[in-house]
């Protein structure tokens, strides 16, 4: 016959954590002031372009951080690889790449 009476099982805590006695957590500004910092720090806008190069590169992946720079315009941009093709015609071979740039947006 199996036992069906109900068991009590106490669950201690896993880690005694101290309880928060810092100014930080007890002020209401300070609080607001602090959450306000940190997804300042954490907010970024993304930035998305294409880049026709006549060059092909194989080893370039989706993922890779590419570094472009013409000199003569004096543009220079830095960016992670989202998506390459390659355009073949009958006279030339050119690469599109699509990268995208993470700035960093304050107020």
């Amino acid at each position: 016959m199996t036992d069906t009476t109900p068991k009590i099982v106490r669950v201690n805590p896993f880690v005694d954590m101290p309880e928060i006695n810092h100014d930080v957590y007890l002020n209401a500004d300070l609080s607001l002031a602090r959450g306000q910092y940190e997804i300042a720090m954490h907010t970024n806008n993304r930035h998305v372009f294409s880049v026709s190069v006549a060059t092909h590169y194989p080893n370039i992946a989706a993922g890779a951080v590419a570094s472009l720079a013409v000199s003569d315009r004096n543009i220079a941009a830095v960016g992670q690889v989202v998506r390459r093709s390659i355009k073949i015609e009958r006279d030339s071979l050119t690469e599109d790449l699509d990268l995208v740039a993470f700035e960093g947006v304050k107020r």
